[in-house]
């Protein structure tokens, strides 16, 4: 369980770096959807995530 947490927290980081991004270089609407599309892709990535390893630590 240990070793999985520093993928999540990796993501969490990376997930609140896009959101600065987004913020920083929204100049036009077409870059912030882009933008908004990839957090959201990345966000439902660290949820999966997140159901696996509580499913992971329910088993142990």
């Amino acid at each position: 369980m240990q070793e999985k947490l520093p993928v999540a927290n990796s993501m969490h980081i990376q997930l609140v770096n896009m959101h600065k991004k987004v913020d920083q270089t929204c100049a036009t609407s077409r870059n912030r959807h882009s933008y908004i599309d990839k957090i959201e892709w990345l966000y439902n990535n660290v949820i999966t995530l997140i159901k696996h390893l509580i499913k992971d630590k329910t088993k142990e």
